[in-house]
């Protein structure tokens, strides 16, 4: 955004010492059918300012209940959370939703996987935008939130920004809706942005367009991002850092140098191996065999153990996420007697350098 004397006052930053966001043995419940649920378990991570983390995991994970959790954007009739969420030293899961309607927008943002059920069909994008601003500035008056979002639209490469600006909707492309979400969740520059597969609905050269966009506006504005994604690919592309969830767990957390070289969880390896190469064009694709239970379906113990090729005796209990290293820590006891293959591995690295 171009800078002007209307260009509102970001948010508080973080202190020095404590990262952006931290969550603590976090827990989500939901009341179904079948009686209460928990789709997520004990789940701990901190994000820092201006790191982009990847969170990665199968459909049915728990990664989109995870962000969701941290706006506070689960139903309050059938969710319960337990556990903390620090978002700048505050736990959000004990604020009052007066107060949690202004964070969103200012601290954390979301964007979210459907950028055409997402945006009001009934108001222009840029009505949408400027609204998003004056609702958590109403010092701006309409015409100083019109510029901003103009300008805002042209820096995420929207042509004719002023034209885009009066278009609803429907009258823009994918890649387009795409980046009007990304102005949106930008505008009031919040210091956590949580990107919900951004670009799964594109093609593979928007995608990938979209992907440097919010890595560029991240490293322009010192916002941390949280990209949930099933693509380890992607993560490897675009973030330093990298969650493994499975079943509602986070079963790995690593650098992401570390997890393509050296992955310490079975799981970790299996979503790296099914990654295709090209130099595997003519061999079979590897799969991880079976699916992410269901939430009512969850087995005791290691919760991955009847997947797992490496499962023996002693996997039926309980794993806990222990530390392995600096920055590092994985939920499998027998991390340090597998050696498990990675995407790629260090006598490539070494000889690619």
């Amino acid at each position: 955004m171009t800078e002007t004397s209307d260009r509102p006052a970001r948010a508080a930053e973080p202190t020095a010492s404590a990262p952006v966001l931290e969550v603590r043995n976090l827990s989500i419940y939901f009341q179904t059918m079948r009686g209460e649920v928990q789709a997520v378990r004990e789940s701990s991570f901190t994000i820092e300012a201006g790191e982009a983390v990847g969170m990665v995991g199968e459909s049915g994970s728990g990664k989109s209940v995870t962000g969701l959790s941290i706006l506070r954007l689960l139903p309050e009739r059938n969710s319960r959370i337990e556990g903390e969420v620090l978002l700048n030293g505050r736990d959000v899961t004990k604020l009052p939703e007066k107060e949690m309607v202004g964070v969103r927008g200012r601290e954390v943002s979301m964007i979210f996987q459907e950028p055409m059920t997402a945006l009001d069909p009934v108001f222009t994008v840029g009505q949408q935008i400027s609204a998003t601003l004056r609702a958590h500035h109403p010092e701006i008056g309409r015409k100083q939130a019109k510029a901003a979002a103009i300008d805002l639209l042209e820096d995420v490469g929207i042509p004719e920004p002023a034209q885009r600006y009066r278009e609803y909707p429907h009258r823009l492309s994918g890649g387009m809706r795409q980046r009007a979400m990304i102005a949106m969740a930008l505008i009031c520059e919040p210091q956590l942005l949580v990107a919900d597969e951004p670009s799964t609905a594109l093609d593979v050269t928007i995608q990938a367009q979209i992907l440097e966009l919010i890595l560029e506006l991240s490293r322009d504005r010192g916002t941390a991002v949280m990209l949930i994604t099933h693509d380890l690919g992607v993560v490897a592309e675009t973030c330093e850092r990298v969650l493994t969830m499975y079943a509602g767990e986070v079963v790995e957390q690593c650098s992401v140098d570390a997890a393509l070289l050296s992955p310490r969880h079975p799981y970790t390896s299996g979503l790296l191996r099914a990654i295709p190469r090209a130099e595997d064009r003519h061999s079979e694709l590897y799969a991880i065999p079976g699916r992410v239970p269901l939430l009512h379906e969850m087995p005791d113990g290691c919760r991955f153990r009847p997947r797992c090729e490496y499962a023996v005796d002693g996997c039926e209990g309980r794993q806990d996420l222990v530390e392995i290293g600096l920055d590092r820590s994985v939920r499998c006891w027998r991390y340090d007697q597998l050696d498990l293959p990675g995407a790629v591995s260090a006598e490539a690295t070494a000889e690619s350098e």
